[in-house]
């Protein structure tokens, strides 16, 4: 009979054992592999009388002629010494090892399969739009790092579609606003459809925030992603450009783009950081008010300042000011633009 810590000795001798002399390493994918090739053989075993030839057999039979089938016959009689392990407990590990010291590794099969049937399998080979991003990582006008800053879901995947060049249309098709040809960026940046009304409201949006113009409306603004305030206009008046584009195509509908229209983007955006800032800031104060180190206090008190005026910074404006509540007014600096 044996006692719980000798139970216990047994399951942790077995689990650092490896499964061919009777171990649990059954975490291991390898092994795992391992126990599936012996199930299948074992299967076999039971079923090769049968007429019927069920599954099984059939696998077995197909790799018969194959040298991976000494592995089965292998694996299932390792798999065997898990069904009796107590009487293995007393073999040294020196004893059962030798037997498995030139046995070739199912990875090394693995891989010369590969290297025979598919050259260059393991070589990484870029796409063509991995090729792009490494040609333009640094470009001064495609700013493939800052387009990540841009907020909203949709307004972001159109602008890394259109610096990948793979935006969702069919090549060769004409604009169906102006008749021309329909590439990237004529849809975006010179259509003459809509080019004036968008730089009308891409300069009246930043004159009005106290945001710097940049210029007319071209591709030439992707470069501009410095702040996410700004971020975020180029990101909306990309989305509602391709939303007009699409109710034109399929739905003969024809929508003006306005500026309330990109204003009420921003604010969305604006709005969830503002939250999140919010909830950051208020845990911050409780934690100031449970101080009773001074030190703490006054660094608390300038973490808070810090992110008060990187959020004011980034997105708030004379065109939407933030409602500031009243305890946070004792922490704002003179350069803030809260209302």
């Amino acid at each position: 009979m044996l006692f719980k810590g000798d139970r216990w000795a047994i399951s942790k001798e077995r689990s650092r054992r490896d499964y061919e002399i009777g171990g649990l390493e059954l975490w291991n994918m390898a092994t795992r592999s391992n126990a599936q090739k012996a199930w299948i053989y074992e299967q076999y075993l039971r079923e090769k009388d049968d007429q019927n030839c069920p599954p099984h057999m059939e696998v077995w039979k197909s790799e018969k002629e194959n040298s991976l089938s000494r592995i089965h016959i292998k694996c299932w009689k390792a798999w065997k010494l898990l069904h009796h392990p107590r009487e293995r407990i007393t073999l040294k590990l020196n004893q059962v090892k030798p037997k498995y010291e030139n046995k070739q590794k199912l990875k090394v099969i693995y891989r010369n399969m590969m290297d025979i049937k598919y050259k260059g399998w393991n070589k990484h080979q870029p796409t063509t739009g991995q090729k792009l991003i490494q040609k333009n990582i640094n470009h001064p006008i495609l700013p493939f790092r800052e387009a990540r800053s841009i907020t909203t879901i949709k307004g972001r995947d159109l602008a890394w579609r259109y610096l990948l060049k793979a935006l969702p249309k069919h090549h060769g098709e004409n604009c169906h606003s102006c008749k021309e040809e329909e590439s990237s960026m004529h849809i975006f940046f010179e259509c003459k459809s809509i080019k004036q009304n968008i730089d009308s409201i891409y300069q009246k949006v930043c004159k009005d925030s106290n945001n710097t113009y940049h210029g007319p409306w071209s591709e030439k603004v992707l470069g501009k992603l410095l702040t996410p305030f700004s971020s975020n206009l180029i990101g909306a008046i990309m989305e509602s450009i391709w939303y007009r584009r699409n109710q034109i195509k399929f739905n003969d509908n024809t929508t003006i783009i306005t500026e309330t229209q990109i204003i009420h983007k921003i604010k969305k955006a604006r709005d969830a950081e503002w939250d999140r800032t919010r909830k950051i800031v208020e845990k911050q104060l409780r934690q100031e008010l449970r101080c009773t180190d001074n030190r703490e206090s006054i660094n608390r008190t300038a973490s808070i300042k810090r992110r008060l005026e990187k959020f004011s910074h980034n997105w708030n404006s004379k065109l939407m000011p933030i409602n500031i509540p009243e305890h946070f007014i004792p922490y704002c600096s003179y350069n803030t633009n809260y209302s």
